[in-house]
């Protein structure tokens, strides 16, 4: 009695990613019949991190009051709170942004927020919003590092 044991190729099954809702490969190693008493292993092969997105819109300013009022009441420790990424206070930005060169800080700061939190960056757009409603810039990115230190 022969046996002869043949395999075809099948597409590796899709999983979607739950943050940007994108294929990732999943790798799976050759199958063998239950009944040969081999286990089957699933292989699941990481994609390259996507890129992320704000999770609040630049107008939701009063989705944390705290912060909302801080922007608007003390915005320059706000600014010095985001420049460090909430971990300390940088005096520097903070020096800055109280003597007058707020839109260029911030422009920088947020540049630096959307590199932490891997946020397609655009200088031009970062400027736009610095100079066309500071505070709510300032606020969409204090609350964007609360959202992440919130969710480590």
């Amino acid at each position: 009695m022969q046996v002869q044991i043949t395999t075809t190729q099948q597409p590796a099954p899709m999983m979607m990613q739950p943050m940007a809702m994108q294929p990732m490969p999943v790798q799976q190693d050759m199958a063998v019949p239950a009944s040969m008493g081999v286990p089957v292993a699933v292989v699941a092969v990481a994609a390259p991190k996507e890129p992320g997105f704000y999770h609040s819109s630049i107008c939701s300013c009063f989705d944390d009051c705290g912060i909302c009022c801080k922007g608007f009441w003390c915005p320059c420790l706000l600014v010095a709170d985001n420049a460090t990424l909430g971990e300390a206070c940088d005096c520097c930005s903070c020096c800055g942004f109280a003597l007058g060169f707020g839109c260029c800080v911030q422009c920088s700061i947020r540049g630096r927020v959307k590199r932490a939190y891997n946020i397609p960056a655009s200088c031009c757009a970062d400027c736009c919003s610095s100079m066309i409603c500071l505070t709510c810039s300032i606020c969409q990115d204090a609350r964007e590092i609360q959202f992440h230190k919130n969710s480590h």
